[in-house]
């Protein structure tokens, strides 16, 4: 098989021509490659019994990695009561699945070291706070675990940096596509380029060999399906996890002052009841994050 079919062999019927497009579209641009540390940290993960500090000693093997950690493990988002001075610590007073989804964070950053500027700078703090946000509302609603909502937060638009290297013009793009409202984000980006940002970061998922939860989401995460039905607790991981996803872009969006996209006029209302809240609930999540201090928003 060939590695365009392993890629889109498990995605929904009707978007494996979008990956092959995508591939076609991509030829010639680099999507980063898994790093080796996160190769090693999630082959041990995968073992029966995680060898915890055999995971601590792989992350902190690179010194600039977890230094950057332990200041995301330390920041207010955490609520710790002491100071964490070792990856070590982090690793067992945190859990696996967290270090692990920080971890991938901070190196999917690194991985972009290439791209700065103002629209960088934005962007990552624009996907910070998705993660912050995302994780706010799985614990409020108890949908989706915690781990998944930070991850997916925070990966979510991983496509779109690539995207950046491919097109001159897709800063501009971005921007015009967060306003417009007869278009869902996908399909304005399809219409100017005939790919999305959430193809190309299903792929880098993917290819980062991250859980198919979490790729799914990426790919769904502005194209809800119609799968929003019944009581979100006892539904399936990644309906809930896109849920969540869908609910974090709207409080995100409403914090940005931007106008409501197609998506969400058509299916906010099923999300919602699906996560068994109401808009009052959309109201009270923006107030909380725009009492929290910029520091606490610090999710990478």
């Amino acid at each position: 098989m060939t590695e365009s079919e392993n890629t889109a062999k498990d995605i929904r019927p009707g978007l494996d021509l979008s990956v092959k497009r995508a591939e076609e579209l991509l030829k010639g641009v680099m999507i980063p490659p898994q790093p080796t540390i996160l190769v090693n940290v999630l082959n041990e993960r995968s073992k029966p019994d995680p060898d915890l500090e055999r995971i601590g000693d792989i992350i902190s093997s690179d010194v600039a990695l977890a230094a950057s950690m332990l200041k995301v493990v330390n920041s207010p988002f955490f609520g710790l009561r002491r100071k964490i001075g070792s990856i070590h610590h982090a690793v067992r007073l945190l859990g696996l699945g967290n270090v692990v989804n920080i971890a991938s964070g901070l190196m999917l950053k690194a991985a972009f070291a290439d791209q700065r500027g103002p629209f960088m700078d934005a962007f990552w703090k624009h996907s910070s706070r998705q993660a912050v946000v995302a994780t706010m509302i799985a614990r409020e609603t108890r949908v989706s675990s915690a781990e998944d909502a930070y991850a997916g937060g925070l990966f979510a638009d991983c496509g779109v940096p690539v995207l950046r290297r491919r097109f001159a013009n897709y800063s501009e793009l971005y921007a015009q596509a967060q306003i417009v409202t007869d278009f869902t984000f996908t399909e304005y980006e399809e219409e100017e380029i005939g790919t999305n940002h959430a193809v190309v970061g299903y792929m880098m998922a993917h290819g980062w060999m991250l859980p198919d939860v979490l790729a799914q989401g990426i790919l769904q995460h502005h194209d809800p399906v119609d799968q929003f039905h019944g009581v979100g607790v006892d539904a399936d991981s990644g309906a809930q996890l896109q849920a969540v996803l869908h609910a974090t872009l709207y409080v995100c969006r409403v914090l940005d002052g931007l106008p409501v996209t197609k998506e969400w006029s058509e299916h906010g209302e099923a999300v919602l009841a699906f996560l068994g809240v109401n808009d009052s609930f959309v109201d009270r999540m923006v107030t909380e994050v725009r009492a929290l201090p910029p520091e606490a928003l610090q999710a990478i």
